[in-house]
């Protein structure tokens, strides 16, 4: 883990912090709290949901009408109540990353591996939700992107160098190692905790194989594990870019976690 270390750790940080641009409170609430939807908070994609996966709750009047984030950097581990707001995936308390009125994020008890399904419910000081049941996959892959979307650009950095992100203006040449990140990758080996963030003693890695595709090209994968400083469901992938790939500006890139491949459309800027 040493040849990461600590300043990539922040860095790290600030991409979990992005997510809080997904979802802010908007005017013009309903009354009732409502579920609408849920999706991977690095794909923005419907879908099942896996055990540790960052997701995106959204919906109406599921929290404050300001959006109030998690303490991250020197916490132990997650709320399981925010804002007034604590989510449940059949009877088990989901780590909230930050609540608000229209989108709270929270991460995926590990306790949900293995059963078919959850029932998801909101409670505020208002009422609980309806229930809203979600189907519980092994795995759910996602790609953070460096405008949150879920498509576009992905956050890319030089292995061993945080302010070497990858871009159009800087492109990375074929052969060079990089760092990606993502949620969805289930449970893992040391098992998770329900929130807690890790450390560099505390070090987690996907329990399923993983393989990126760059072009294509299967790309050598160097490590995937937990981040330092960041909760257990956001992990790091070190990548070899492979050789063969051309040139390209939005050369696609796709990720695969147990035989379940992203269907988000990610790129990657590359110069030979």
């Amino acid at each position: 883990m040493d040849h990461r270390g600590r300043e990539r750790e922040d860095h790290s940080f600030l991409i979990l912090f992005g997510l809080l641009v997904i979802g802010s409170a908007m005017p013009g609430l309903l009354s009732a709290q409502t579920i609408t939807s849920i999706t991977n908070a690095a794909s923005g994609l419907p879908g099942g949901v896996c055990p540790g996966e960052i997701v995106l709750i959204s919906g109406a009047s599921l929290g404050p009408a300001a959006l109030v984030a998690a303490p991250v950097v020197g916490g132990a581990t997650l709320p399981v109540s925010l804002g007034g707001v604590s989510v449940s995936f059949s009877g088990t308390a989901a780590p909230i990353v930050y609540a608000s009125a229209t989108g709270t994020a929270v991460q995926v008890p590990y306790e949900v591996a293995g059963s078919g399904s959850a029932s998801v419910t909101v409670t505020t000081g208002s009422g609980i939700s309806p229930p809203f049941s979600v189907p519980v996959v092994l795995t759910a892959p996602g790609l953070f992107t460096m405008n949150y979307s879920g498509a576009g650009q992905v956050v890319a950095m030089s292995l061993g160098n945080v302010n070497n992100v990858n871009s159009v203006q800087n492109p990375v040449p074929p052969g060079s190692s990089l760092v990606l990140y993502a949620t969805g990758q289930g449970v893992t080996f040391p098992a998770g905790v329900d929130g807690a963030i890790g450390t560099t003693l505390t070090v987690s890695r996907p329990a399923q194989p993983i393989s990126v595709q760059i072009a294509g090209i299967n790309a050598p994968v160097l490590f995937a594990s937990s981040v330092p400083g960041n909760i257990a469901g956001m992990f790091e992938i070190g990548v070899l870019a492979p050789q063969g790939i051309p040139s390209n500006n939005a050369t696609p890139v796709t990720l695969t976690i147990g035989g379940v491949t992203t269907t988000q459309k990610t790129t990657l800027a590359v110069h030979r």
